[in-house]
């Protein structure tokens, strides 16, 4: 926050100390921050397919935020939009899930915005492989004084992936519909997910190992997240950057420094995503992201 003094011009220049009516506190100035998700689920039942759904589940995220104060980390953290692990992270690193959505620093857990407002820009849809799968606008819980809004969402999708591309990528568009009045002009961003995961994982006999294979492999890295359930049945997970190589062997003791329940993981999600940034509007930087997940569920007695 910036500040300045300037004398009145209507007297003459007082000796002594400034007045409290002598200082002139500009406003902070206004930032804005946007992200646009889409995730792909593959279903290795088959039963999305057996019912006409298609054979992906789909779950987006759309969030546009304009803020005053603070920094874009202390933003992220308030609105739910942290960065990926694997945008944060060199691959060999893995952290809780929820210290994502912390401070990075005591700089950014002091640096508390004075406003967070979360737009409506006008309608948003994905089409992909000739459907329309539109975004929910949801009300989002206010936090008075400072936060309030919408967001988009949406969940319990599915959709028909078809034949993927030759190099197994699947392409989609998002379209936002600005609103006339809105601080956004019309987009339509291609979306590229990457090729489908196929994850198969199995612990050893001695239950202390996680051994897993997929399909494929790639320069990026991809993440991997292990979901365990504590002793009160809330979940509790953590995500591994990684190296995209088709297989990973993962001794359970590496993760022992992150405060984990000692029960076995009951699922294991591997993802891929890839990120572009466009420009709009008042947006500089609106960062789109294609995510293909694959789920394996090590306990049969779970969904």
């Amino acid at each position: 926050m910036l500040s300045m003094m300037v004398m009145s011009c209507q007297e003459a220049p007082r000796p002594g100390a400034w007045s409290d009516a002598d200082m002139v506190v500009e406003p902070p100035t206004r930032e804005y921050l946007a992200l646009v998700s889409v995730t792909l689920t593959d279903d290795p039942t088959g039963e999305l397919e057996s019912s006409g759904r298609g054979d992906a589940h789909v779950a987006s995220l759309g969030t546009f935020i304009e803020y005053a104060g603070g920094n874009e980390q202390h933003v992220r953290m308030l609105s739910g939009i942290p960065q990926r692990a694997a945008q944060r992270f060199s691959p060999g690193t893995c952290v809780r899930v929820d210290s994502l959505t912390r401070p990075f620093t005591s700089n950014d857990l002091v640096a508390t915005p004075t406003e967070v407002m979360l737009l409506d820009v006008g309608n948003i849809y994905l089409e992909a492989n000739e459907q329309k799968l539109p975004f929910d606008l949801v009300l989002v819980p206010d936090l008075p004084p400072v936060f309030a809004g919408v967001s988009y969402r949406q969940r319990e999708t599915s959709l028909s992936v078809g034949t993927p591309s030759p190099d197994g990528s699947f392409m989609g568009v998002v379209h936002i519909d600005a609103l006339s009045d809105s601080d956004l002009n019309a987009i339509f961003e291609p979306v590229v997910f990457p090729p489908a995961i196929a994850l198969s994982v199995e612990l050893d006999e001695e239950q202390n190992t996680l051994h897993a294979q997929w399909e494929g492999a790639s320069p990026d890295p991809m993440e991997f997240e292990i979901q365990f359930v504590d002793s009160d049945g809330g979940d509790l997970s953590v995500v591994c950057v990684i190296e995209d190589r088709s297989m990973l062997t993962l001794p359970l003791r590496d993760l022992e420094g992150l405060n984990l329940p000692s029960s076995l993981p009951v699922h294991v999600t591997a993802r891929r995503f890839t990120s572009s940034i466009r420009a709009s509007g008042v947006f500089e930087e609106i960062e789109f992201q294609g995510i293909r997940a694959s789920q394996v569920s090590l306990d049969p007695s779970l969904p």
